[in-house]
């Protein structure tokens, strides 16, 4: 008659110690699935970050009138197009490695039109008066030369 409270005890018990140990073996798969969820938060922050230093790099050149206004518009507009597609890819909450790596290569070539563009110093019409200008000699060298002064 004694033995049934002990033994009802002892179950009792065991099963308490038992739930944590079951519920930390059930969180230990969630965990590497964290994992891999780390690193496609680490991509998507990756893509917003690049984004935003394209677009200031891009404000900061139009300021400094390094590009032309058709330029930037179309500097933006590519801009654009590839938050395009970045809200295309998260749409899912996931970013896998073949939308990064496009999202990256579209990204990369922006960046190398930016670069290109800024440091193209004689531009559309510009272009054809530094041209001119520098063939030109000096107004004073010309008038002193049609006086005789050499």
């Amino acid at each position: 008659m004694f033995t049934a409270p002990r033994t009802i005890t002892l179950v009792a018990a065991s099963i308490m110690f038992a739930l944590p140990a079951i519920s930390s073996a059930s969180a230990a798969p969630q965990k590497q699935f964290q994992r891999f969820g780390d690193g496609d938060q680490l991509r998507r922050v990756t893509i917003s970050k690049r984004i935003a230093n394209q677009r200031r790099r891009i404000r900061r050149n139009r300021r400094l009138r390094r590009l032309t206004w058709r330029e930037t518009r179309r500097l933006r507009f590519a801009l654009s197009h590839i938050r395009g597609f970045r809200a295309k890819y998260t749409a899912d909450d996931w970013v896998s490695r073949r939308e990064f790596r496009h999202v990256t290569r579209l990204l990369n070539r922006n960046s190398r039109r930016i670069r290109r563009l800024a440091s193209n110093r004689a531009r559309g019409w510009n272009r054809w008066r530094a041209r001119s200008w520098n063939r030109r000699l000096p107004r004073h060298t010309l008038r002193s030369r049609l006086n005789g002064f050499h």
